[in-house]
């Protein structure tokens, strides 16, 4: 009887080990894939903040030209890119302008 309980021992020993060598090859596949998705979620992540930045660049952008559409016809606006632009005056109208250093 106490063969036969010694080798119950040994195999219930030898199962609990290949129950943990299983279960620590399932816990390092699983933190892999955890890791490779970390990875990409990083990845993913820089490229949608960039993509973020444009858009705000070019919604910014459309706002101005909105802007510059529903006022094109106003002659207070065709004023300012006269005297912005070409650097046209009044009559009697003085411009200063600064100089550049060369």
């Amino acid at each position: 009887m106490k063969k036969n309980t010694q080798t119950k021992k040994k195999s219930n020993m030898f199962y609990n080990i290949v129950f943990i060598l299983v279960c620590l090859v399932i816990v390092g596949a699983f933190s892999r894939l955890i890791d490779r998705q970390s990875n990409r979620y990083n990845a993913l992540r820089t490229v949608h903040d960039q993509i973020e930045r444009q858009f705000a660049e070019e919604r910014a952008r459309y706002y101005t030209l909105s802007y510059q559409i529903a006022h094109f016809d106003s002659d207070a606006y065709i004023e300012r890119l006269a005297r912005e632009r070409l650097g046209w005056a009044r009559p009697n109208e003085i411009i200063f302008r600064q100089r550049t250093a060369p």
